[in-house]
């Protein structure tokens, strides 16, 4: 009978298992977001939305997204005159009559910058600024890490970073002040893994990552979300993701502005953490370093560099991997270690699967789940009086229990 429970628990973790890694290979995102599936509604419709150079690409579509939630908008450009057709094309509860066209220009120092911020404040009396998405990134051509100028490192590291943080730091009192805010920061898959070819734009990324998530942890408490966003190949006018759509002769499949909108806006209402956004084989490379780096890093070291793609010679990776394989002398610890990895998977996989059925099942019920909290606690406190509370109690369960540990040494 035993036998007979294990194999199908197995089968069903198995099964599981196998709809998991089939829905990995068709997704577009991390399996976290794509299990979200649907925006919070709630989450957008009335809030205020700011939104960085949203004049062309990922930009852009967020603002049409953001629109038709509901959302208050504010578009920023160095040049105002780039939205006023966008503005005129938006569609919502509160477009186009509430959008709201901001001149930011980082260029002309932190006081100028301070000034566009409490105008940015002023134009919803009294709501401030809900969401900030941060959406400036500057991207050069495709070079090995020694070749980039001191100008252009100086460049990508003004736009990318030092003008995003600035910008930050002077939203963020405001916030502090209203009891919270949101910023989603557009990153990059170069900000997880590395990106040959571009490895002054991965470093920016990596450094606005590190910066975000330190920020959140520091003013989480004080309500305070962070949403980082790590597209893959997104097919822009002049992309934010790890690459763009002027490399037209790359193999690589890029994702629609409007899909990674989308999908921004569904993590972002969801509040996660962090996102990432891409097709296979991007996806798979940023879980492999998460996960496995070892073998993440040793794949990406086998990625050449060229002026406009990055290709891997499979044949020669699938040969080294089998000599490495051949070479191994404890290939049997390997599988042992590697089922009971499987194993363990799929266990937990049915486990959390049949806590989910429980606790829907439970919530589903009207006054269930507060008859239960109840009970628990009852219970709870009667232990705690019964064995806990005094020391004639204490006594008493110390006896149970060693009269329990003679039973079961006979």
């Amino acid at each position: 009978m035993l036998t007979l429970l294990f194999f199908f628990f197995f089968s069903l973790g198995l099964l599981l298992l196998l709809g998991l890694l089939l829905k990995l290979a068709y997704a577009d995102g991390d399996l976290t977001l794509i299990l979200k599936k649907h925006v919070k509604r709630e989450a957008i419709q009335g809030k205020v939305v700011w939104i960085t150079v949203a004049n062309r690409g990922i930009g852009q579509a967020l603002a049409k997204q953001f629109a038709s939630l509901g959302a208050k908008l504010i578009l920023s450009v160095r040049t105002e005159d780039e939205l006023v057709r966008l503005k005129s094309e938006l569609k919502g509860k509160y477009a186009p009559e509430h959008v709201k066209v901001l001149r930011l220009n980082y260029a002309t120092g932190e006081t100028w910058l301070k000034n566009d911020v409490e105008q940015a404040l002023s134009l919803f009396p009294g709501a401030g600024v809900d969401y900030l998405i941060h959406n400036a990134a500057y991207e050069l051509p495709k070079s090995n890490a020694v070749d980039a100028s001191e100008e252009n490192l100086k460049t990508i590291f003004k736009v990318n970073v030092f003008e995003t943080i600035s910008l930050t730091k002077f939203v963020i009192p405001h916030m502090l002040k209203k009891g919270g805010g949101h910023f989603v920061v557009i990153s990059s898959a170069a900000g997880k893994i590395p990106s040959p070819g571009q490895a002054i734009y991965a470093a920016s990324k990596h450094a606005l990552q590190g910066y975000f998530h330190t920020l959140r942890s520091e003013f989480y408490q004080k309500g305070i979300k962070v949403t980082v966003v790590c597209p893959g190949p997104i097919e822009t006018s002049k992309g934010t993701g790890t690459s763009t759509s002027k490399d037209k002769k790359s193999p690589e499949k890029r994702m629609s502005s409007e899909r990674c909108a989308e999908l921004i806006v569904i993590a972002a209402s969801h509040n996660l953490k962090e996102a990432w956004i891409s097709y296979q084989p991007v996806l798979l490379v940023m879980y492999l370093v998460q996960y496995m780096p070892f073998l993440g890093f040793w794949l990406m070291d086998k990625t050449r560099a060229c002026s406009t793609s990055t290709y891997i010679d499979t044949n020669e990776l699938f040969t080294e991997m089998k000599e490495k394989w051949d070479g191994l002398e404890i290939k049997t610890t390997v599988i042992i270690y590697g089922g009971g990895a499987i194993i363990a998977v799929c266990l937990s996989s049915i486990l959390v699967w049949l806590s989910s059925i429980l606790v829907g099942a439970i919530n589903s019920v009207p006054l269930l789940p507060k008859v239960l909290e109840v009970v628990g606690l009852g219970c709870t406190g009667w232990f705690v009086y019964r064995y806990l509370l005094l020391k004639s109690s204490r006594k008493e369960l110390a006896e149970d229990i060693g009269s329990l540990k003679k039973k079961r040494a006979e």
